[in-house]
């Protein structure tokens, strides 16, 4: 059964080709089509046919026909092959996009429409007393950078071009929503526990410390990049309780502030003034987080160490050294 359709098809389209081979067309009718080849005789009862598309291309309509717009793919999306006797044969297109229409006609005469009307996006072709043959049917977008989402209809009712272009097919057919971008709710910095007592302990560092290690467990379920951690784009999960807290006695040049994990963990420090940074990697290749701070003031310094999964938790140690050169064990993907 498999073989005899693609038999016919390739039968219709090699018909179609030869009546547009004498044009140098920029689409290809011969060309398999994109979503459906239908077979469609005089009187058939689905009326009208509906056929799903999801139609984009990069063919300027107007170099296939001077006056169509738009662009269309270069094969046709439905091949409909119609067969006996009416008045017309409408082809129309539903979309919630601004969709545009070509027909190549059996005898390859190339008709297109873009809006039917003022009152419409949606085009209409209609052909009186239709021809026996395949039809190329080319489902397109005004704009280049628009998908054409819908229905292609045909049918052989005599309804208005109006009426069709207007159809409502709501009541019975979803249409593919439009995504509508939501603003991303930040949360507030309040929510943040800086001034709760840290779960894995304080320290004061007097100048010439050279380096302090706490053992730390980085875990959270708070989306870091929820918060408005002003300069920072944060990422991982964090703990609303801070991990680790450190007061510096006196002001230093530079600070490393780093955590050596046995998976992948995101470090976040809120400086005296309030402001925040985080990281999430190192360096490329090195899951586990550092940051340098550079012109360091003394004062609190609040951490929280998370983790990028939130199911997960991360063993370590954060290390806070004098050393503006330091890094962190090297943690590889995989480990």
């Amino acid at each position: 059964m498999k073989r005899v359709l693609f038999t016919t098809v390739l039968v219709l389209m090699l018909a179609l080709a030869a009546g547009v081979a004498a044009q140098d067309e920029p689409v290809n009718v011969a060309a398999p089509p994109n979503f459906a080849a239908i077979f469609l005789e005089a009187g058939f009862p689905l009326d009208p046919y509906l056929v799903r598309v999801e139609s984009s291309g990069t063919v300027d309509a107007s170099t296939v026909q001077e006056g169509c717009v738009g662009v269309l793919p270069e094969a046709p999306d439905v091949l409909v092959n119609w067969t006996g006797t009416a008045d017309q044969l409408s082809f129309f297109v539903y979309s919630d996009v601004d969709p545009t229409l070509l027909v190549v006609t059996p005898s390859g005469e190339i008709l297109c429409n873009d809006d039917y009307s003022l009152d419409t996006l949606n085009p209409v072709i209609t052909i009186a007393s239709p021809e026996e043959g395949p039809y190329a049917v080319f489902v397109g977008s005004f704009s280049p950078d628009q998908r054409a989402y819908g229905w292609l209809g045909v049918t052989q009712l005599t309804a208005e071009g109006l009426d069709l272009a207007r159809a409502d097919l709501s009541p019975m057919l979803a249409l593919r929503p439009r995504p509508v971008i939501q603003a991303e709710v930040r949360r507030s910095l309040d929510e943040l526990l800086s001034n709760v007592r840290p779960v894995f302990g304080e320290a004061l560092l007097d100048a010439g410390f050279g380096a302090h290690t706490a053992a730390v467990t980085g875990a959270g379920t708070e989306s870091a990049f929820s918060f408005a951690l002003d300069e920072a784009s944060c990422s991982g999960f964090i703990n609303l309780i801070p991990s680790y807290r450190f007061t510096l006695a006196a002001d230093t040049p530079a600070l490393a502030v780093l955590f050596n994990g046995e998976s992948d963990a995101t470090l976040v420090v809120r400086r005296p003034d309030g402001t925040f940074v985080c990281n999430n990697n190192a360096a490329e290749g090195n899951l586990n987080p550092a940051l340098l701070l550079e012109n360091v003031l003394a004062g609190d310094y609040t951490v929280w160490v998370g983790t990028v999964n939130p199911n997960a938790v991360a063993l370590g140690n954060l290390v806070i050294s004098e050393d503006s050169a330091a890094q962190p064990d090297v943690l590889s993907v995989g480990q």
